[in-house]
């Protein structure tokens, strides 16, 4: 018969012989590896962290496609999952089908729409990733995009309108520096030889051209690169605060035009501002968001100013009331819908409201501008082919006395 004690002290001895046999080395493999582990998923973090960093940035009009096609096919009742696979093998551009893919199998996986998509390998705008996250946590995620899609449909509205009507002094303003430059070096100097012949002293203006001629055609080199060094320089010194300041200062107050851009930018900002608000986001959150939409530093320390006063607690209105870039008639509508808790409302209404003006102020700036171009073009095309003619003229003159 065994013996049950016996063999209970065979158990235990054989367990304590193993326990003693093992040697303190054979324990540290499992720190060795937890440590390592660590150690690799900070590398991983760091490097998702690069790679988020260096993302491009998602182009206006793939976004707006994207999350009108995503807000119809959640309210038709579609899984998120199935929805973004469909988007992702419909989309054109490879950057939006490649960022489409990983946003769908992160959701697969379990993550929150909103999580995937700023973790997407094109950067999404902070605004959208917001609205998204309000949605999922309100269980109104198709509404809310339905709002985002209009809010993004507007402003990318906007910004063609305004590109649109710069369009067509800067193509008249680079048509007008061709045509001097061929003239001046090209044309020009194939005269000087026929006015060199003539011998008589040659107009004014014709000496004028022929000396700048001369000088361009000798030193364009240095033209060519102090005009490169100084675009870069003014680019850099514009990437800093105080030119930065400076050069929105400038913008804002050049006459027709600084209204148009004021007006562009007041109702990006209210309408990115309302949108969020009514979606469920934060007002602190809503106003951190807000200065990243807006280009303008002048812009960017309103809204900066509006955010410290959300976080103390005061009126947000004040901040509108004091700036110099917001009209009188503007803020005195904020303050009311701050006093009676309907900011939202508000902003709603006076974005619709700056939007009708910006389209007016458009059309005001493009039928200013044509004829201002026509006739600067027309003047200084013109003193140039009077200057070649010129002397043309005073050599028949000399010929028929």
């Amino acid at each position: 018969m065994n013996n049950p004690k016996l063999n209970e002290s065979a158990m235990g001895n054989s367990n304590s012989s193993h326990t003693a046999s093992m040697s303190p080395s054979e324990g540290m493999p499992t720190t060795f590896n937890n440590n390592e582990r660590r150690s690799m998923q900070r590398r991983a973090s760091d490097q998702r962290s690069e790679v988020i960093l260096k993302r491009p940035k998602a182009k206006h009009s793939d976004v707006t496609w994207f999350i009108s096609q995503l807000a119809v096919m959640i309210e038709t009742g579609m899984p998120i999952y199935e929805a973004l696979t469909s988007l992702s093998q419909k989309s054109k551009r490879q950057s939006m089908r490649t960022a489409l893919t990983y946003i769908a199998k992160e959701v697969e996986h379990g993550k929150p729409l909103s999580q995937a998509i700023r973790q997407a390998p094109s950067k999404f705008d902070p605004g959208l990733i917001a609205l998204v996250s309000a949605g999922e946590e309100s269980g109104q995620l198709g509404s809310v995009l339905t709002k985002a899609h209009e809010y993004m449909s507007q402003e990318l509205l906007l910004m063609k309108r305004f590109k649109s009507a710069m369009a067509y002094p800067i193509l008249m303003i680079v048509i007008c520096i061709s045509v001097v430059l061929f003239l001046m070096l090209f044309v020009l100097p194939r005269f000087t030889s026929l006015f060199e012949g003539k011998g008589s002293e040659l107009p004014i203006p014709t000496r004028m051209l022929l000396g700048i001629s001369d000088h361009l055609m000798a030193e364009w080199f240095w033209w060519f690169l102090l005009t490169n060094i100084s675009i870069l320089g003014l680019n850099l010194w514009f990437a800093t605060s105080i030119g930065g300041q400076i050069r929105d200062r400038v913008l804002l107050s050049l006459p027709i035009f600084g209204k148009t851009l004021n007006t562009l930018y007041q109702a990006r900002a209210f309408r990115g501002f309302a949108v969020m608000l009514d979606s469920g986001v934060s007002i602190i959150q809503a106003v951190d968001i807000t200065v990243g939409i807006v280009p303008n530093s002048i812009h960017k320390s309103l809204w900066s100013e509006v955010g410290s006063r959300a976080r103390n607690g005061d009126r947000v209105s004040d901040a509108f009331s004091k700036s110099s870039v917001i009209p009188d008639h503007i803020a005195q509508m904020i303050e009311s819908g701050d006093q009676s808790g309907r900011l939202g409302f508000v902003f709603h209404r006076l974005a619709t409201y700056l939007e009708a003006d910006y389209e007016l102020s458009i059309k005001s700036l493009i039928q200013i501008i044509e004829p201002i171009m026509i006739a600067l073009m027309g003047i200084v095309v013109g003193f140039i082919a009077s200057a070649l003619m010129l002397p043309l003229f005073q050599a028949g003159g000399v010929m028929s006395s």
